[in-house]
């Protein structure tokens, strides 16, 4: 994996997931381990122009663990109730940047139909302006952290990452421009019912096909726009059109990567141990999973879309496959050597979605199977919970 923000994000996730997959499936060859990097998102958003409502997502490093706040009974102290809480936010940032910006509270739809509150910042006569989640501020400010500190670091946040990457925003309505960077990624239907109302989408099983522009990488991460239905009738295409630019792309803009389970233990023994050396044969797994997911790790699951990835692999390991979602950044495939209980996966991977996995990355509580004679990926019959 490239040495990017949200890389090691991702990779941090896949190997505490691993390390509870290989518990419940009994190949007990590691212990409780939970490896999390401190990542923070700033989510810019085009608030000019044609293209309102784009989501330009920029990961950076900051101590902010990002998740939704639901709100319950406050016991002790005096607090701010959550929407007092925005809005003396907002009223304080103002303040201290002056006349020459504009903010604005907006609720940002993400995956699963979590909603986070963004403080959107503009300045001047731009295009993008950072939208800083408040969520998050909102637990630390409950657990005792002065509402100026809070103040404090998101101006200091604010401020180190107040230049976007470079963007040419004219190209943005030149879809011959653009069309070579548009890609595609895997969502669970029935979770995302709102968001797919206002985004071109293809059904897949209990999945969807959903579309991006991807605008900027760099060392800092992925700068990626949702597409909307309104920008088919912008660009006068098809969604066919959309479909055949995205297959095509994806490949060559997100390489797939496949890496056996044992490959994964090891590199997660070496970054708890940088000094850890293999002193013998590595021991057979029991169960010998797989981990299917491209270069970047970001929004990996959409290499079973790719073509040939599935046959090729079945076709090396001769047997059918059982893939497990673990997210929409990953799935894993199983060899499937015909005494697995698909219904006991299923409950297994509702159990670690439901545990272990943040909700805006979850992908499906359903277990699949390949099948390399029809070269077909269907649903296993098993009955997992309808919404992830």
């Amino acid at each position: 994996l490239p040495d990017s923000l949200a890389a090691k994000k991702s990779r941090s996730r896949l190997l505490t997931n691993m390390s509870l997959w290989i518990k419940l499936v009994s190949i007990h060859l590691i212990s409780d381990i939970h490896l999390y990097f401190d990542i923070h998102f700033i989510h810019l958003v085009i608030i000019q122009g044609d293209f309102t409502g784009i989501s330009l997502i920029i990961p950076f490093r900051k101590i902010w663990n990002c998740y939704s706040v639901y709100i319950n009974n406050i016991k002790g102290g005096i607090h701010l109730v959550y929407e007092q809480f925005l809005t003396a936010v907002k009223e304080r940032m103002k303040a201290a940047l002056g006349d020459d910006y504009e903010l604005e509270l907006r609720k940002v739809p993400k995956n699963n139909g979590l909603i986070l509150d963004g403080l959107c910042i503009t300045r001047g006569n731009t295009h993008i302006a950072p939208a800083i989640y408040l969520n998050p501020c909102y637990d630390q400010y409950r657990k005792g952290m002065p509402l100026d500190q809070i103040v404090a670091e998101l101006l200091t946040l604010y401020r180190q990452n107040d230049t976007p990457p470079p963007l040419d925003y004219e190209i943005l309505s030149d879809y011959e421009g653009i069309r070579s960077n548009i890609a595609c990624k895997l969502i669970h239907a029935v979770s995302n019912e709102a968001i797919l109302k206002d985004v071109p989408h293809i059904p897949w099983m209990d999945l969807a096909i959903v579309f991006y522009l991807c605008i900027h990488e760099d060392d800092s991460g992925l700068m990626t726009a949702m597409i909307h239905n309104s920008h088919l009738r912008i660009w006068n295409i098809s969604l066919e059109d959309l479909k055949t630019s995205a297959l095509a792309n994806s490949p060559r803009l997100f390489p797939p990567v496949i890496s056996s389970m044992a490959c994964i233990i090891e590199e997660l023994n070496r970054q708890l141990n940088p000094h850890f050396q293999e002193t013998g044969p590595r021991p057979e797994t029991p169960a010998p999973f797989y981990v299917l997911s491209n270069r970047s790790g970001i929004n990996g699951a959409a290499c079973l879309l790719y073509e040939d990835v599935l046959k090729n692999f079945a076709e090396g390991v001769e047997k059918d496959l059982i893939i497990l979602p673990s997210s929409i950044h990953e799935v894993l495939l199983l060899p499937d050597d015909g005494d697995i209980s698909y219904a006991e996966m299923s409950r297994l991977v509702t159990h670690i979605n439901r545990s272990e996995v943040p909700k805006e990355d979850r992908l499906s509580n359903q277990v699949y199977l390949y099948s390399r004679n029809t070269g077909d990926m269907t649903m296993a019959p098993a009955g997992p919970a309808s919404v992830c």
